[in-house]
C-alpha cells in the first residue's frame, strides 16, 4: 500500500520520504525521462530527449543532436524520447504526459527510412489506460496503433524497472504489451 502511494504521488511530482513529504523538483515527465535515458544508457543506447534543454541534468544525459537520413527529422525531433544504435533508432517512447495520443502516433509516422524496424512504446500512469482503451475504440485510431505495432508501458513500471541493477533488454520488453487492458493484470503494482 505505502509503495502504491508513493508511485501515485510521484505521479503529480511529489517525492516521498519516511519522515514527510517535499515537492520534486522537476515534474513528474522529466523525472521519469531522467530515469529512463539512465537506464537504457547503462544496456548501450544512445539516447535523444526533446526536452534536453528544459533540465540541465537531462541535457548531459541525452544526445547534442539527432543525425538521421530522414526527410522530416525538424518534427521526427519532437519524439520525447528516442533509444539509438549506431545512428539507427531501436525504440521510440511518447510519454502521454506530454503528448496527446493521436500526436503520438502522427509524430511517429515521420519514420519512413527504417519504419518496420522500430519498436514504439507509448509510456502512460496506470490512471490513464481507460483513456487509451477509449482512444482505441475509435477506428482510425486503432488502425494506425495495429499497424504500426504500438506497445505500452506503465510510469509505474519503469519506476520499478529503475531501481533493477542488471536490467537487460529482454526484462525490459517483458513489461511491454500491446493493449493497456493486458497491462493492468502484469503491472508491479495492483
Amino acid at each position: 500500500i505505502l509503495r502504491k502511494l508513493q508511485l501515485l504521488l510521484q505521479t503529480f511530482g511529489i517525492d516521498v520520504m519516511i519522515f514527510g513529504v517535499y515537492p520534486s523538483v522537476d515534474n513528474p515527465y522529466i523525472t521519469l525521462t531522467k530515469t529512463h535515458i539512465q537506464h537504457m544508457k547503462k544496456l548501450g543506447f544512445d539516447i535523444w530527449s526533446a526536452d534536453r534543454n528544459k533540465n540541465e541534468e537531462l541535457k548531459k544525459i541525452s544526445l547534442d543532436k539527432l543525425d538521421l537520413n530522414e526527410e522530416r527529422i525538424e518534427r521526427i525531433k519532437e519524439i520525447d524520447v528516442i533509444w539509438l544504435n549506431k545512428d539507427k533508432i531501436i525504440f521510440l517512447f511518447e510519454v502521454e504526459n506530454t503528448t496527446a495520443f493521436t500526436e503520438a502516433l502522427i509524430r511517429a509516422s515521420n519514420i519512413i527510412t527504417q519504419k518496420d524496424k522500430i519498436v514504439r512504446v507509448i509510456a502512460i500512469p496506470k490512471i490513464r489506460i481507460g483513456l487509451l482503451k477509449d482512444k482505441l475504440k475509435e477506428p482510425l485510431f486503432d488502425e494506425y496503433y495495429k499497424k504500426d505495432a504500438w506497445k505500452v508501458i506503465l510510469y509505474e513500471d519503469i519506476g520499478y524497472l529503475s531501481h533493477r541493477r542488471n536490467l537487460t533488454l529482454e526484462e525490459f520488453c517483458k513489461f511491454l504489451v500491446d493493449k493497456p487492458e493486458s497491462k493492468e493484470k502484469q503491472s508491479t503494482i495492483s
